[in-house]
């Protein structure tokens, strides 16, 4: 892989870059940087509201900014998570390092970052000050509904990934369809709060450390972003798109996606079943006892998401933790040559016969081939 830049540093010293930074005194109307003579203003525009952010309009001598405000996430003890300023810190390395290297768009680009202080608790956090998006992915495909606009979509986000992962070893971790945006007509991913890096050797690099193989495999991560903006694109698409040719094959994928996953969790579920029956110390067998149980409404879960794009707060957070554990068999670039023969731009030569025939059968909305309905039987 041709990596532009180095790869990120292990254990960067973050509450050293974090101090390096000027700091601002925010408030519900202003940001004022008293170092810079910046004075940010808010006209009440939100852009959006995440547990731990929000990202307001503000204006810069009458020019419009994206402003995104960090805060402390507070506990029910009264105390607060002081870890989370090395992941907030870590997305903006990701996104300071896209905007100053990359030819292309990858993120909003970044124009200043400013630590503040919680006037609640002795706890500094920071802001950042961005260029604002046209829209959402989702308000954008409202008004592009035709298929060939559709499948160009899913072909520049497919791209933009090829390009985050060749050229600068970034993986964006969190790239749901309510993590795109669009400006200029142009497909931009937006925060990178869970981006990892890996190196030349596919080690992974997350908020700066090095992760154990065992706990996230470089090798196969590289199909994450696909895999959760194909997911989240099915489960989440609005509604004028879902009688689509592009719609039936993003349901097609995902559906290909959940499938890996649950045998991925069905060999699991066995496996803790087995174990549970061999031991022997009561204690630890209660504790296998209650994770066989989440295997199992995981399990569950995945057949509900697989046949009825339904799902739950479990089965979320098993698509963020397992889907780039397993091996890819589907990936952009297979992506790519699906929909480069779905919208007769190639011939399927670079295709099996069997895949070309389950194209065909998504184009003319019949039943699905004799594979597919194999395993649709094995869900169930």
């Amino acid at each position: 892989m041709d990596i532009k830049l180095p790869p990120m540093i292990p254990r960067l010293d973050w509450d050293k870059i974090y101090n390096q930074l000027s700091t601002v005194f925010v408030s519900d109307t202003s940001i004022i940087c008293p170092q810079r003579n910046i004075d940010i203003f808010f006209d009440g525009t939100i852009y959006g509201k995440g547990s731990s952010s929000i990202v307001k309009k503000g204006f810069i001598r009458d020019k419009p900014y994206a402003v995104k405000i960090y805060k402390p996430i507070s506990f029910e003890n009264d105390s607060y998570d002081i870890e989370p300023l090395h992941e907030r810190m870590a997305e903006l390395y990701h996104q300071s390092k896209l905007t100053k290297y990359s030819e292309y768009r990858l993120c909003p680009d970044i124009y200043f970052a400013f630590k503040y202080y919680d006037n609640t608790e002795e706890i500094h956090h920071f802001t950042m000050v961005m260029e604002p998006m046209d829209q959402t992915l989702e308000e954008y495909i409202l008004h592009h509904t035709d298929n060939n606009e559709l499948f160009k979509i899913i072909l520049q986000v497919c791209n933009k990934i090829t390009y985050l992962q060749t050229f600068f070893g970034i993986v964006h971790g969190d790239l749901k369809i309510n993590n795109i945006c669009v400006k200029d007509d142009e497909i931009v991913p937006i925060d990178y709060g869970m981006a990892f890096s890996f190196d030349l050797s596919n080690n992974v690099i997350a908020n700066g450390t090095y992760y154990n193989d065992d706990i996230i495999n470089g090798l196969f991560n590289k199909s994450h972003d696909i895999r959760l903006f194909i997911i989240t694109f099915y489960l989440f698409a609005p509604e004028p798109v879902r009688n689509t040719l592009c719609y039936r094959y993003v349901k097609f994928i995902a559906r290909a996606f959940i499938f890996e996953i649950t045998k991925e969790w069905d060999r699991k579920r066995q496996f803790f079943l087995k174990q549970c029956i061999e031991e022997q110390d009561a204690e630890i067998k209660k504790t296998m006892k209650e994770e066989y149980k989440i295997y199992q409404t995981c399990a569950k879960g995945l057949k509900e998401l697989y046949y009825n794009c339904k799902t739950t707060p479990e089965v979320h957070s098993l698509l963020y933790k397992e889907v780039y554990k397993i091996i890819p068999t589907i990936t952009c670039q297979s992506i790519e040559y699906d929909i480069q023969f779905l919208i007769g731009e190639n011939d399927g030569s670079m295709m099996s016969s069997e895949r070309k025939l389950e194209l065909r059968y998504l184009i003319f909305n019949t039943v699905p081939s004799s594979n597919m309905k194999r395993k649709r039987e094995n869900l169930g």
